[in-house]
């Protein structure tokens, strides 16, 4: 079984620089993408959908506005 320090899910812009910068800090990195190639957006929005509030409703919370 390999192991790793850090893993990286979805190579998009964010996730491959963050990949990219921990891998040249000396941790072992992988990363995982469902699209063609890293680096590109696969996604049709810049926002949070309402998945997210769902599944994950104490943090949405904390990330409202009103509760900044």
């Amino acid at each position: 079984m390999n192991t790793y320090d850090l893993i990286v899910v979805g190579a998009g812009p964010g996730g491959s620089v963050t990949a990219k910068i921990a891998a040249e800090n000396g941790l072992k990195t992988i990363f995982f993408e469902r699209g063609r190639k890293p680096g590109e957006k696969n996604s049709s929005g810049c926002g949070l959908g309402p998945r997210m509030f769902r599944d994950f409703p104490e943090m949405m919370k904390r990330l409202t506005p009103e509760n900044a």
